[in-house]
């Protein structure tokens, strides 16, 4: 699978209270492992979350998977 099909669309509570906020998770791989994630998290329910912010989250997980050897 690409790195862009990682981007998850199911729901991860991050933060009591703002469980229907929009998020976007992206996977943080080292050596074909998962590390870790970034989540970028909407501030209200109405906020939506588009391809700039799915690119964001792409890049750094990208860079911190580069950083860290497994």
């Amino acid at each position: 699978s690409s790195a862009a099909s990682d981007v998850y669309k199911r729901q991860i509570p991050v933060i009591h209270g703002m469980e229907e906020h929009e998020q976007i998770c992206q996977a943080i791989r080292s050596n074909g492992q998962i590390i870790g994630a970034i989540i970028i998290q909407a501030k209200d329910r109405k906020q939506r979350l588009g391809e700039s912010e799915k690119k964001i989250a792409l890049v750094a997980a990208e860079f911190l998977g580069k950083q860290v050897s497994v």
